[in-house]
């Protein structure tokens, strides 16, 4: 995981909101806001604002805090 700031987010993050951790896409556009989604199916994708993302540690409020982003995947052959 790269815990690098960065202003360009497009790409798979770990980030903490609302008490959970979550992997999850990220993507944002030029109207200030951030969508999430998931590659999997049965989790609709959400709108965060780019206003209430924050880098770092995770405190108690509710904002997204944003871990790192994922640098490699890993699989395992069976």
């Amino acid at each position: 995981m790269d815990t690098r700031r960065t202003d360009q987010l497009f790409g798979i993050y770990v980030f903490v909101m609302h008490g959970a951790v979550f992997v999850k896409r990220l993507s944002a556009r030029t109207d200030g806001t951030i969508p999430v989604s998931s590659n999997n199916k049965n989790y609709p994708p959400e709108e965060v604002l780019m206003s209430s993302v924050r880098w770092g540690e995770p405190d108690s409020t509710d904002t997204m805090c944003i871990i790192g982003r994922v640098a490699m995947l890993m699989t395992i052959a069976l």
